[in-house]
């Protein structure tokens, strides 16, 4: 019998994981929980046993980079989707929108990391999108294949965008009920007046009660489209939660083929 050493069952099972990771993760248009081939702690297992050591030699590789202290905490990675998506999460073990440890004080700020990485997306395409062309998604915990808390950055759908065109004379600092609805969903939307993220707790968008309540943060999806009010920059924040069968899915409002 032909023994396999560990370390090389290791880089085959993290070869498999990749590829099979990114197709799933490509996915927008489909629940990637669908796809039973991979568990849910695989993006974790690519971050924590890939990026990170491989960044020690500066090689980031299966991730495009790795940012990091000088202990290799409190960082985030970027893994290239495609050429309009890109997956942005911590080099912690956090698992999704409703850990507490996105709230620490401590806790670096993914969501303009994410933000910040939408010219990887510009350079990809070799033209420059307006904000309002970008959003950022987090899924819920059934709308999401993994438990390692990630950000998808990519375009918004067009559909998506003039039905905020249309109703941003009435969108406010308010939660208020869009008209429109995606994928037969539901989404609230309110105005993030934030140039950029840099200073921005996001997730103080939730009330305290739902943000306190680990089930309750569980069930929501949380969708940031860049755009303009009054000439002055921000954020459309959009807020759907899963109810019985109906799974808040953010990611499906965005296009990874940027066709704006």
């Amino acid at each position: 019998m032909q023994f396999v050493k560990p370390e090389r069952a290791i880089a085959v099972r993290a070869l498999f994981i990749v590829g099979l990771l990114v197709a799933v993760l490509a996915s927008i248009d489909d629940l990637a929980v669908t796809d039973h081939s991979l568990t849910r702690n695989d993006l974790w297992f690519v971050i924590n046993k890939l990026c990170v050591p491989a960044e020690r030699y500066s090689l980031p590789s299966p991730c495009s980079m790795v940012v990091h202290d000088a202990h290799f905490e409190s960082g985030y990675v970027i893994l290239s989707v495609s050429k309009g998506h890109l997956v942005i999460s911590p080099t912690q073990h956090i698992s999704g929108i409703e850990s507490h440890e996105l709230w620490s004080s401590k806790a670096r700020n993914y969501w303009q990391a994410a933000w910040l990485a939408r010219e990887r997306i510009d350079r990809n395409f070799l033209k420059t999108f307006d904000r309002s062309d970008i959003a950022l998604a987090v899924n819920s915990i059934k709308g999401r294949s993994q438990d390692q808390f990630h950000i998808h950055t990519a375009c918004v759908r067009p559909d998506v965008n003039a039905a905020l065109a249309e109703e941003s004379p009435e969108i406010n600092q308010r939660w208020r009920l869009m008209r429109k609805q995606f994928r037969g969903a539901a989404y609230s939307v309110r105005w993030l007046a934030a140039a950029t993220l840099e200073d921005v707790d996001v997730l103080n968008v939730f009330d305290p009660d739902i943000r306190q309540n680990d089930a309750e943060m569980g069930r929501q999806t949380l969708v940031l489209v860049g755009g303009w009010k009054d000439g002055k920059a921000g954020f459309f924040v959009l807020n759907a939660q899963t109810t019985g069968d109906r799974i808040a899915h953010g990611e499906w409002l965005l296009d990874d083929t940027c066709q704006t």
